[in-house]
Order: structure tokens, then sequence, then C-alpha cells
């Protein structure tokens, strides 16, 4: 099965209007096919499914792995029957032009011939955007037009979504292709969000504040759990001198949050509030409205308060920033430095990485080990190794290293679960980020207690409490208490159980899904 690229999708995307397409496909809400005037409609919902999948997945596919994709319940020689079936009943809707091939592979024609509606969306709302113009100087004119004419486009690319891809469609038999549907209909609306919040700040800053309302009220109907949407819709208000709408969009955020994520506003939506007149109030950047994990997996309050309202500029123990330079640690450097990502890439946005994480996580809570194995590896796959993205706090391909560590643990492959959580750390020592790197410290930490090598574990957590006591990150050091508590209690530290118990304790009420994950296990494992 083909690799996903989102670089050949855009580059492809982006040509599109300098040819003639002979066929539409719009894939974003209830699916359609648009063909010279007409509109032919597909009969099976596997007819649908086989088309966008070719559609957003390029290049070529065998017919093997689309068979097994489709129909995997039947035997590939049947598959590939009914699989033929369903390439007819494309060719008869699109053409016989549009399905390319032979007895042994498929593709869909390029954009020259079909055009797609998810790919023009994706093209035009591109995570990186031209910066702002300056408010003054020789450059602004040429600069705001560039910055302009993506906006412009922006906004034109958000109408095409009507709705979730493939609105409506579900195959309860093919497993792999309901993973995948769920991780592309993710990645859709986190790119989504992303567009309504920049299309927001963009036309606020632009003095178009009609059309920067209308994107943030889609934003929060959209995305009613994402509170920086809420902050962004209450600062307009607030700038227009609008306060009782204000207090009415607050009003909502409560009872959205209180839904969604069982929690309370942060302290920077509230504060927007607090005896500030609307002159007064800071207009929010957009580069700091971060899409939120869904419900369940979001982090939680005070780390996500803590994340927003903090200092931009993180910091890290000395040790720690020497070994992500590859540098011996010292013992005396015990300043906090800023932490260093020169020779790395922090601005590449990988959406479908975090849907793909989001997807893997959903399936672990339930306990469905393979489909999250297979998801924590679509992670690595769609973020390229050397791509960092601390959009959601977290490195992702990091972050799916180390629950794919848990996941292969509880799958019984306990030799590959340790040898994937030291991977995570050794990447998260590379990425430089001190959240990352506690992320990978406590799942290898775990890993080793659950393979009874608690001094191993006491090193890890050692780190994490100079990581926390560096960093302002106080639920962190509650993970490392209650971890090494368990630790020393399997050293015969007959206290450590009390102490590990206590931590954990406050710890429940303070930290998000992916950490509790960790200490869950391990405490269902420790006497």
């Amino acid at each position: 099965m083909a690799i996903p690229s989102s670089v050949l999708r855009s580059a492809q995307s982006r040509s599109m209007p300098h040819s003639a397409p002979t066929v539409s496909l719009f894939l974003l809400g209830p699916p359609r096919i648009e063909r010279a005037g007409a509109a032919p409609a597909l009969k099976y919902n596997r007819a649908r499914a086989l088309l966008a999948f070719l559609a957003l997945e390029p290049g070529f596919h065998t017919r093997d792995s689309l068979a097994d994709l489709l129909w995997p319940q039947e035997p590939t020689s049947q598959g590939r029957d009914k699989l033929k079936r369903m390439l007819f009943e494309l060719r008869e809707a699109l053409g016989d032009h549009c399905i390319e091939g032979d007895r042994h592979v498929v593709r869909l024609a390029p954009l020259s011939t079909v055009w797609v509606d998810a790919l023009a969306f994706e093209a035009d709302t591109d995570p990186v955007l031209p910066a702002p113009p300056p408010a003054a100087g020789f450059e602004a004119d040429s600069v705001g037009s560039g910055w302009r004419e993506a906006l412009d486009r922006c906004a034109r690319a958000v109408d095409l979504y009507r709705g979730p891809l493939l609105q409506g469609l579900k195959i309860d038999d093919a497993p792999d292709f309901e993973s995948w549907l769920d991780g592309q209909r993710e990645a859709y609306v986190r790119r989504l969000v992303l567009a309504l919040s920049r299309l927001a700040g963009g036309r606020a800053q632009d003095g178009r504040y009609a059309d920067a309302l209308r994107h943030a009220r889609r934003l929060v109907d959209i995305a009613p759990h994402h509170e920086p949407g809420w902050q962004l819709l209450i600062d307009l208000l607030m700038q227009l001198g609008r306060r009782d709408e204000a207090l009415h969009e607050l009003d909502r955020c409560r009872r959205a949050l209180a839904r969604e994520l069982d929690a309370e506003p942060q302290a920077a939506t509230l504060a927007l509030f607090e005896g500030k007149e609307a002159a007064e109030i800071p207009t929010l950047s957009i580069t700091s409205a971060r899409p939120s994990l869904p419900g369940g997996i979001a982090r939680s309050g005070a780390e996500h308060a803590e994340s927003q309202t903090g200092s931009s500029a993180r910091h890290v123990p000395a040790a720690f920033s020497a070994s992500a330079r590859g540098e011996p640690s010292s013992e005396t450097a015990k300043k906090p430095v800023a932490t260093g990502t020169s020779d790395l890439s922090v601005a590449v946005s990988v959406p479908r990485a975090h849907a793909r994480l989001a997807m893997g996580i959903a399936h672990l809570l339930r306990d469905r080990l393979t489909h999250a194995a297979r998801a924590f590896e679509g992670t690595l796959l769609a973020q390229p190794d050397e791509v960092i993205d601390l959009s959601l706090g977290t490195d992702a391909r990091a972050t799916a290293m180390t629950l794919l560590a848990l996941t292969n643990w509880r799958s019984g492959q306990h030799t590959e679960a340790r040898e994937t959580a030291e991977h995570a750390v050794g990447r998260a020592r590379r990425v430089g980020d001190p959240r990352t790197l506690a992320h990978a410290l406590l799942g290898a930490g775990v890993l080793c207690q659950l393979h009874a090598d608690s001094e191993r574990t006491l090193d890890y957590t050692a780190e994490i409490l100079d990581i926390a006591e560096h960093n302002a990150m106080p639920t962190w050091a509650l993970a490392a208490t209650a971890l090494s508590g368990w630790a020393m209690a399997t050293l015969g530290d007959a206290e450590g159980i009390e102490a590990a118990e206590s931590a954990a304790r406050e710890l429940a009420a303070r930290m998000g899904t992916i950490e509790t994950l960790f200490l869950s296990l391990l405490r269902r494992r420790t006497p």
C-alpha cells in the first residue's frame, strides 16, 4: 500500500488550476461526482470508499492490497473479483481515462484529469502561510499583497469543507479502511480548525471584523472543545466593544468545555474580562491558537494553561540541553537554558500524524491493541523523522513511539516494548523539548519497572524531577514521585508505596490521559 505524501499532494493540487479537469470529486461531506454537467451516482458504498482511497492516496496500489483493505474477510481471489466490479462501476461513472493501471496495479488519474475538493482544501490551507505585513514601511504593500492572497485562498478553501470526509459512509467489516477513514476525517478537521483560526486573526488584523467574527464563530461551532477558538471569538468581541456578546460567548464556552472536556475555562480566557477595557485587551496571536486533542485525550487544564500562559521560550536543565546537542553534561551547570533546536525544523505542521496519534490513543483506551499499534505506526509514517512539530505541546513522533512501546508491552512483546521506549527517549533528547522528553522518560521508566529494573527506573525519575524543577512542571514532579515510590517499594522501602499512592491520587486530578495510561498500567501490575 502506498505511503501518503502530503508534499506530493500539495504540489499536485497547486497545479490544478492550470489544467482543465474533466471530472470533479466532492469528498468533504456527502460524496458527489460531477462530470460534463451531470452527477453520476455510485451504487455501492465500497465503490465510494475505493474512489476516496485512490483519490487521497496518490500513486499505484496493488489490486491485492486494495482487495485486502476493503474485503479483509474474503480470500484474496474473491476480493480481487469484487474489486474488479467496483472498478468497473468507477469507470462507468468517471470515464475509462480516470482509472489507470493493469491487471496488477491501479491508480486514479492525475489531478489534471480529476479535481478533488479535499486535495484543493488541503493545498490552500497550507499550515505555512506568509508572515503578516509590517504596520508601515517600504515593503508593507508588497508583503501585504502576498499575505492577503494567501488568506483569500484559505477562505475559499474552507468553503469547500461541507462536512466530514465521506459523510455518512461506514463499512463495519473493513477495520483497516475504517481506521484509515477515521484518521483522514480527524486530519481534515484539525486542518480546518487551524485555517479558521488563521483566518479569524488575519481578517481582524486587516480590519475586516465581520469576516473575522464569522470565521471565529464557525470555529467554535466545529470544535467546541478548542478553547483557543473561544478566546479568539471573545477577544474579537471585546475589541469591538461588544462586551455583552462576549459574556454570552463565555457562558457558551463554559457549557461547551464542561460537556466536551469536563473542564472549566482557563485563566487566560477569564482574564479577558478582569477589569480590562476593550482597548487594553491584547490581540491573541494566531500562532498560539493550537488545535486541541479531542475530549478524552486532551491535556489537563493545569498543563494546558501552563503552556498557554507561560513564557514562549521553554527552558530545560543544562544536562538535558547538552544531551540534546550530543555534548557531555556538566554536574556544575545547574541554570536553565533555552531549548536548542537550531538544527531542526520546527515550523512544519503534520496534522495527519496528529490524527493518527489521536486515533491510536482512542483504540488503546478501548484495549484494541492491534488497531492502536497500527495507528501509532501510521503516525511514524506520516511524520518524517527530520520533522519536529510541537503544536500539540509534544512531538507527535516521540509520543507515538512511547505509546507504541506501551501497546507492545500489553500485547506481550516485552523486548520490543523496551527497545521502542529507548528509541523514544533518544528522539526526545534530539527534539530538545522538556515535555516531549518527560513523556518519553515516563514511558521508559514505567516499562523498566514492569521489567523489574527498578534501579534504571529511579534514574529516569531523577531526570524527570530535574526537568520538572527547572521548567515549572509540577504535575511531572508528581508523576516522577509516584513512579519512584513504586520503584523504591520494589527495592524494599516500605514507605515507597505510600508516597506513590499519595502522589498518584493528586496526579489523577491534574494530568492527561497519555501519562495516566502508563501509571495506571504500572499500578495494576505493582503488588
